[in-house]
């Protein structure tokens, strides 16, 4: 919360009149049990007492920090009615990694919420899809520049189509057919749509989010592409202890 309120202050004290700052959907939905139809206009009831009445529910600090942060925003930006200030609010990340980006072998965190998908690709997967849903990293980053142009102060949700990891994984197989024997077979969770109402939002930035399938391809070859790097430079991406034998079962 500190980290975002000093950058903005510092920003309006250097006269920046269009600021965008990318927040969290987890600011707007349960994270667990989202209401569907889910705006900009909803919040996630949250406190700091809440957070301290649960110390070790290390995700819950996590929604609770998100929406602090961005409270605190709102509250400095009504002080500055003559600065455009525009939240990003997207859901999961997935989708390629910035081209300069150098990731150290074997370190899969490095792969941050992609690991979502990577985990739901492993043989062994139990994944589920989170309620919340997913968003294309590219499509963020535009949002973000589109949030510059938006008068006012406004919230943003950006979100992609709604899919299942159980569609993502029988998308990867039909991509990679040289994968069929590792991929597991995973049980869709039923939900058909996304908890989000993004259209006003998508339509003030004036934006389209990429296709699902286009976002799942990115990721899952740049995924494989890294792997493959590992695996060239000595790396045993299948020894015990290893994500793939280990896989993060809370991502």
């Amino acid at each position: 919360m500190h980290g975002t309120i000093n950058v903005v202050e510092q920003a309006i004290e250097a006269g920046i009149k269009k600021i965008s700052v990318a927040g969290s959907a987890v600011s707007i939905a349960d994270l667990v049990n989202p209401k569907p139809g889910s705006s900009e206009e909803d919040w996630v009831p949250a406190s700091r007492e809440l957070a301290h009445s649960q110390p070790t529910n290390y995700m819950l600090h996590y929604v609770v920090s998100k929406v602090l942060a961005e409270k605190a925003l709102w509250n400095l930006a009504e002080k500055h009615p003559d600065v455009n200030v525009a939240s990003i609010n997207p859901p999961f990340f997935i989708g390629p990694f910035a081209p300069a980006l150098v990731v150290p072998t074997g370190d899969y965190s490095m792969f941050s919420t992609n690991l979502l998908l990577f985990n739901a690709l492993l043989p062994d997967s139990r994944s589920q899809t989170p309620p919340l849903g997913f968003v294309d990293t590219r499509d963020v980053a535009a949002s973000l520049i589109a949030g510059f142009e938006v008068p006012g102060r406004t919230r943003n949700i950006v979100a992609s189509p709604w899919f299942d990891l159980a569609e993502a994984v029988a998308y990867v197989e039909e991509i990679h057919p040289e994968l069929k024997d590792e991929l597991p077979k995973l049980t869709a969770t039923g939900q058909k749509e996304s908890p989000f109402a993004a259209e006003s939002s998508l339509k003030r930035l004036g934006i389209e989010v990429s296709p699902w399938k286009e976002t799942v391809r990115a990721a899952t070859n740049d995924m494989l592409r890294i792997e493959k790097e590992w695996v060239s430079k000595g790396v045993d991406v299948n020894a015990e202890g290893g994500l793939r034998k280990n896989p993060m079962r809370n991502m």
